[in-house]
C-alpha cells in the first residue's frame, strides 16, 4: 500500500514542472488583463474587474495543479490579501483629471503587479500540494514584507 502511495506522489511530482511552465503562461495573461483594466474610467468598475480576474486566475492555476476550487473561497483570500491596496489603487483613478497618463500608467502597473505576486503565491502554495483551504495569508503578507516573490 506505501509503495503504490509513493509510486502515485512520485508520478504527481514528474507533473509539476509542467504545471509550475504553463501556471506561470496563465499568471502572465492575467497580469496583462489587470493592467489593461486601468482604462476603465470608474473606480467601482475597475476595481471588480480587477478583483474577478484575480479570482479567475487563481481558477486556472488550480486546474494546472489539480486543486479544487471553490469560488467562496478564492473570493475571501483575494480580498483579505489585497482589497485595500487594490481598493484604493482604484482611486487613483480619481487623479485622471489632473495627471491623467500618469494615473493610468501607475494603476496598470499596481494592478499587473499586485496580479503577479497573488499568482505566484497560489502557484508556490500548490506546487507545494496545498489547497485552498489550507492556504495561509499571514505567511504570504509575511514573504511579502521580506521581499521573497
Amino acid at each position: 500500500m506505501n509503495v503504490d502511495v509513493e509510486a502515485s506522489l512520485a508520478e504527481n511530482n514528474s507533473h509539476m514542472p509542467d504545471a509550475l511552465a504553463r501556471s506561470s503562461k496563465v499568471i502572465q495573461r492575467w497580469c496583462g488583463y489587470t493592467a489593461a483594466y486601468c482604462v476603465i474610467p470608474i473606480p467601482g468598475i475597475e476595481l471588480a474587474a480587477v478583483s474577478t480576474s484575480q479570482v479567475l486566475m487563481i481558477r486556472e492555476i488550480s486546474r494546472e495543479y489539480g486543486v479544487d476550487f471553490s469560488w467562496r473561497r478564492a473570493n475571501i483570500l483575494v480580498a483579505a490579501l489585497f482589497g485595500g491596496i487594490t481598493s484604493s489603487a482604484s482611486m487613483l483613478l480619481l487623479t485622471r483629471v489632473l495627471l491623467p497618463f500618469a494615473s493610468v500608467l501607475s494603476l496598470a502597473g499596481l494592478n499587473a503587479s499586485i496580479t503577479y505576486i497573488l499568482g505566484q503565491a497560489f502557484s508556490v502554495h500548490f506546487n507545494a500540494g496545498g489547497t485552498l483551504d489550507d492556504f495561509d495569508i499571514k505567511s504570504v503578507r509575511k514573504d511579502l514584507v521580506d521581499g521573497i516573490f
